[in-house]
């Protein structure tokens, strides 16, 4: 039973108290602290389950745990008025229910609604006195209150929102498009098991599986093509480790939104745009329109100037392409529901969005989520099929949201805010940049372990990874680079021994790349010259080659040479260092040294002689005198 004043016969002194009761709370409400997040601000007192939405006249029955004194003990509920809009919702976590309580119900016994901290408080119309009838539609602050029996003191108070609804919301209700994007901090079987089972739940949504920093894109395709088909979910296209819009111009074309787009199409397939939460910027937004990209799904707050006054509930066309906006706050509330109290926010907040415009047909919402393990998997998965089962709210894909009746730009643009700074250690990322590059070059494409080194780039410039993340994904990358270029050398001996000063040098090359390349073999030493040049063409296939270059020894002894492997576009793949060891000349060349030094020695003596006879002669004139 309910209790206001004048509205229900009972004894005397129980109506008057009533009557005391709500005054004393309609001075003390504005003043009131405001709970925290719509839960509870004593930490005794905690919502057990979700109360859902009620029916106009239907009872309100909600499991609470209470960890304090049972014992002269009482509980009720303080209704205050409707809710107005959403962000009235929102603030309600700061500041509390504004205005004058509605209603309060007879206070409980503690001990007779449960026991072992475990508790259930019933009324049969909490909106009956308030004479609203079919009218009662809203979104209600309720407070339980547990209250010292003699004293009436507080000891503690829950705060949650109780959405009210006739039955005829079926008719038109909000459709609700939910993006979920799967993006693991690391490799996680357990989250795609869970994901192949959601795949076979009665109701829609739409999820892009994204980058980890411990995962391969092999190991993530391989998966993502043993996922079953769903006629109920339908994958869409999302950056595969999506990057800000102010650094595009500066990035490798490894890391722009076209190349992220292309790998996540690998996994995910085709379908519209999630731009979230994360705005394009105007170079990206052009170059998604050049690429026949036509349907986006950006942040609402892109598009408010659409719907000024309500929440924005239609796609918008614009000349070239159509955008749906996501509800930042739908995706907090998406956030948090994992928990009953949580839960209660988000279709609260749902049902706010229905009663902006109650029973318009075609009015739809959009909301992201991102998912990182089984457990918050499984909370989603299970919120999402209550709240299906919600009659004024139905489940549809992202594609079916962008096929509502679109609201139509003729002149405007999307809004896109100003670029900021880029953020991102661009050096860094030019620089692990450089050998993916050279070995898509040598491949002729990108194969697929190519692909896990873009991937592990382009997670290393994400911003949807933390500092921890994009480090990881960078030891990943240097790893996985420094392996490649140890897998393409000089096999068998490093050192080669000439013993002429022309030769042909042998050189046995090796590939254990996992797929065919072309590479160009180059060798420099300034001390040899190369009669036919010092490069050649090769191709490997995981296998070994022997390349001959003609050379001219100009020195003997022992010297480095240094053998380059290119790919087609310029670029070094590997480098080895061979050892040259030069023995000796060709005859012709011993011939004339040996020629020469004759020609000296008897040059020398011939000298040598005639020095001597002069002296002599000089001795023999000074001797007659």
């Amino acid at each position: 039973m309910l209790s206001t004043a004048g509205k229900i016969a009972k004894p005397l002194w129980a109506t008057l108290a009533a009557i005391a009761t709500i005054a004393t709370l309609a001075a003390a409400s504005p003043a009131s602290p405001p709970p925290s997040a719509l839960a509870s601000d004593h930490p005794s007192v905690q919502l057990s389950a979700p109360v859902g939405s009620l029916s106009p006249g239907s009872p309100l029955s909600v499991n609470f745990s209470w960890g304090g004194r049972v014992r002269g003990m009482e509980a009720f509920f303080v209704v205050y008025s409707r809710i107005e809009s959403r962000s009235a919702l929102a603030s309600l976590s700061s500041q509390g229910p504004l205005g004058n309580p509605l209603a309060l119900t007879n206070p409980q016994p503690l001990a007779r609604l449960g026991s072992r901290g475990r508790f259930t408080l019933r009324a049969a119309n909490p909106l009956a006195t308030t004479g609203c009838g079919t009218q009662c539609a809203g979104v209600y602050p309720v407070e339980l209150r547990v209250a010292d029996a003699r004293t009436g003191a507080t000891a503690g108070q829950m705060l949650l929102t109780v959405p009210v609804l006739p039955p005829s919301t079926a008719a038109n209700p909000l459709k609700l498009a939910v993006t979920v994007q799967v993006r693991p901090p690391a490799y996680s079987r357990g989250l795609l098991r869970s994901l192949r089972t959601s795949l076979e739940t009665p109701y829609t949504y739409s999820y892009t599986l994204e980058g980890a920093p411990g995962t391969s894109y092999s190991a993530l395709l391989a998966d993502s093509r043993a996922l079953p088909a769903s006629p109920y979910h339908q994958r869409v296209l999302s950056p595969y480790a999506p990057t800000y819009g102010s650094c595009e111009r500066y990035l490798p074309p490894l890391l722009a939104l076209s190349s992220s787009l292309a790998l996540s199409g690998g996994v995910n397939g085709s379908g519209p745009v999630v731009l979230d939460p994360l705005p394009p910027s105007s170079s990206q937004l052009a170059g998604l329109v050049k690429q026949g990209k036509s349907e986006m799904i950006v942040p609402d707050s892109l598009l408010a100037s659409f719907s000024p006054v309500l929440s924005l509930s239609s796609p918008v066309r614009f000349s070239s392409y159509s955008a749906a906006g996501t509800s930042a706050l739908l995706g907090s509330e998406l956030a948090g529901s994992g928990t009953p109290a949580g839960y209660q926010r988000l279709i609260s907040d749902v049902a706010q969005f229905y009663l902006e415009a109650p029973g318009k047909p075609g009015r739809v919402a959009l909301a992201t989520e991102v998912v990182s393990n089984a457990a918050q998997f499984g909370w989603l998965d299970a919120g999402l099929a209550r709240l299906s089962q919600t009659p004024f709210v139905s489940l549809v894909s992202a594609p079916q949201a962008l096929a509502a009746a679109p609201i139509q730009a003729t002149s405007t643009g999307l809004f896109l805010p100003s670029s900021k700074s880029c953020p991102l250690k661009l050096d860094r990322l030019r620089r692990y940049a450089g050998p993916i590059e050279a070995l898509s070059s040598a491949a002729g494409g990108f194969p697929e372990p190519v692909q896990s080194m873009v991937g592990y780039l382009q997670i290393a410039g994400s911003t949807a990874q933390g500092a921890g993340g994009r480090a990881a994904a960078t030891r990943r990358l240097q790893s996985a680079v420094k392996a490649a270029s140890g897998s393409v050398g000089v096999t068998g001996s490093t050192t080669i021994t000439l013993t002429s000063q022309t030769a042909s040098l042998p050189i046995t090359v090796e590939s254990s790349l996992p797929y065919r390349v072309k590479l160009t073999m180059s060798l420099n030493s300034s001390k040899l010259s190369f009669p036919a040049g010092s490069s050649r063409s090769i191709e490997l296939n995981s296998s070994t080659a022997t390349v001959s270059i003609p050379v001219v020894v100009k020195a003997l002894g022992s010297f480095p040479a240094t053998v380059y492997f290119r790919s087609p576009s310029g670029r070094v793949v590997a480098t080895t260092s061979i050892l040259i060891d030069s023995t000796g000349f060709s005859v012709v060349g011993v011939v004339l040294t040996v020629a020469a030094v004759a020609v000296f020695v008897a040059w020398w003596i011939r000298t040598l002689r005639a020095s001597r006879t002069a002296r002599r002669g000089a001795n023999g004139a000074a001797s007659q005198d």
